[in-house]
């Protein structure tokens, strides 16, 4: 299954003879960045459910792209007639640029202007999110980024 700049590879339980051959294979090819198997998948919060047999993170670099935007990674192409989206953002790989997303954010608890230079956690996003919609959240596993400590930069 692809997810943009990955892919999740299941495995039929009459084909499991077949997963060391199939690691072989993928570690093998120039296009993987990374692959994870049944003894690492929980390292990157995936479990070996529904016969999945490994995942695939994309290999990527740190080229720009036609626009100049540094940070480029292969693209899964997508299945059952879903639109191909070449040019565009992708997700689910493990490229740096990937791992280091932008947010950009207006309203009560951010100044206007400033950079945030320290680290924050895709978990802080949804209790950033629920507070700006002054919705209660409570028991979330990250924080919420308008009152964090004073930014830098």
């Amino acid at each position: 299954m692809s997810s943009g700049t990955s892919s999740l590879i299941y495995l039929h339980p009459d084909s499991d003879r077949r997963r060391d051959r199939l690691g072989d294979f993928l570690a093998s090819r120039q296009w993987v960045g990374a692959c994870f198997g049944p003894a690492n998948l929980a390292d990157i919060g995936q479990a070996r459910h529904n016969g999945l047999a490994y995942a695939v993170s994309l290999q990527a670099d740190t080229g720009a792209n036609e626009f100049g935007i540094p940070g480029r990674s292969l693209a899964a192409l997508p299945r059952w007639g879903k639109p191909d989206r070449l040019g565009c953002g992708q997700h689910g790989g493990l490229g740096i640029f990937e791992q280091s997303p932008v947010l950009m954010i207006q309203g009560a608890g951010f100044a206007p202007g400033i950079s945030r230079t320290t680290g924050v956690h895709v978990t802080d996003l949804a209790p950033t999110i629920m507070q700006h919609l002054a919705v209660a959240a409570p028991g979330m596993d990250g924080r919420s980024l308008q009152h964090a400590p004073s930014p830098s930069g």
